[in-house]
């Protein structure tokens, strides 16, 4: 058995993700990602046509809030329904 520097340094990262620390730390970024994931995959952050920094800002300043808009509207369908669902039982009792 040879020691091998890529097992040990994959099970050193390992034990560190068991830790409390980084589950704290990777919550954030989770969220993150799904933002990301979205904007990208729904939205075509990744397939921008625009150049110079300016530019990019605004188009991405645009997209997240049309991503902000959409899940508004998604937040308050669900709580209407939520609502009916409530008032509909209320009337069947």
């Amino acid at each position: 058995m040879e020691f091998q520097p890529e097992r040990a340094a994959t099970k050193r990262r390992q034990q560190e993700q068991q830790g409390e620390a980084f589950k704290t730390a990777y919550r954030i970024r989770s969220g993150i990602e799904s933002t990301n994931s979205t904007l990208k995959g729904a939205l075509g952050a990744d397939n921008i046509r625009v150049r110079r920094k300016p530019r990019v800002a605004l188009l991405m300043i645009l997209k997240a809030l049309a991503l902000n808009a959409f899940r508004c509207v998604d937040h308050h369908l669900t709580v209407q329904r939520a609502a009916a669902a409530e008032l509909e039982a209320a009337v069947a009792a």
